[in-house]
């Protein structure tokens, strides 16, 4: 069994710890390291070993996962740079910390770099991966594992992490947009309100499990539901005659804009 230390124990760290621990990891092979005490005591009572202190923490990791705030990573890096081997792989899923950065404190690691989103508290997260130069094959795999622990895993190049930050790292609220906007627009219709609710989250969720299972793709899965002259034709012809398609491109441009702006004033 693997060793991890998770530095930053907020809600992606937590989120990581909960994943591994469902796949089998046991808690105390999981060190987590918060600032407040407070916490300290909420880990341990949950069964995690915990730490205030980031070098105790990483001491016998063969993985450090770095989960702080993007502004507090450089504290966490001057901490532990004098006391890391460079037999153990560093993730960090910081945004927008770029590997060059954990690379001027910690050249002589395997590093990553890595953009989950929150469906990784339910163990159902989309996450982007990439892979700083002095990684193995095995070190990949292994990272590949810790991410697979709270959903789906790709690796992509460094470049493309500020797309994968405005596709699926943001995505969880463009979904959580489309529901509002369907529980209002049923309510309008003359639906109750819970139950405009709970047919808008129970319609995404269904069509979401249908592209996750793989019957066919997105296109595919529409036109099957769309009849010409019917209800969903009727429906779609007024989303793409407003531009739907266009306003989705344009979103996620403005997303992957922002994105690199924030890594740019880091």
């Amino acid at each position: 069994m693997s060793r991890a230390a998770i530095l930053g124990a907020g809600a992606m760290g937590t989120m990581i710890a909960d994943g591994l621990v469902r796949s089998g990891w046991s808690r105390d092979s999981l060190v987590m390291c918060a600032r407040r005490p407070a916490r300290i005591e909420e880990l341990i009572a949950l069964g995690y070993v915990a730490t205030t202190d980031p070098v105790a923490a990483i001491a016998d990791a063969d993985i450090v996962i770095l989960s702080t705030k993007p502004k507090d990573v450089g504290a966490v890096l001057g901490a532990i740079r004098d006391h890391i081997t460079n037999r153990q792989v560093v993730l960090s899923v910081a945004a927008g910390i770029e590997i060059a950065t954990l690379e001027a404190a910690l050249p002589d690691n395997p590093l990553f770099r890595a953009m989950p989103n929150t469906p990784a508290g339910l163990g159902r997260g989309a996450t982007g991966f990439a892979v700083g130069p002095r990684a193995t094959g095995s070190d990949i795999e292994a990272v590949r594992r810790v991410l697979e622990s709270v959903g789906l895993a790709v690796q992509v190049t460094e470049d493309q992490l500020n797309a994968v930050t405005a596709l699926s790292g943001s995505g969880p609220a463009y979904v959580f947009l489309l529901a509002e906007a369907l529980q209002s627009a049923g309510h309008a219709l003359g639906l109750a309100h819970d139950v405009a609710t709970d047919l808008s989250a129970h319609t995404i969720a269904g069509a979401g499990a249908m592209l996750v299972a793989g019957m066919a793709d997105a296109a595919t899965l529409r036109q099957q539901v769309t009849s010409p002259g019917g209800t969903t034709a009727a429906a779609v012809d007024v989303m793409l005659d407003a531009g739907f398609l266009d306003i989705i491109e344009r979103a996620l441009t403005a997303a992957r804009d922002r994105a690199v702006e924030l890594g740019q004033a880091r």
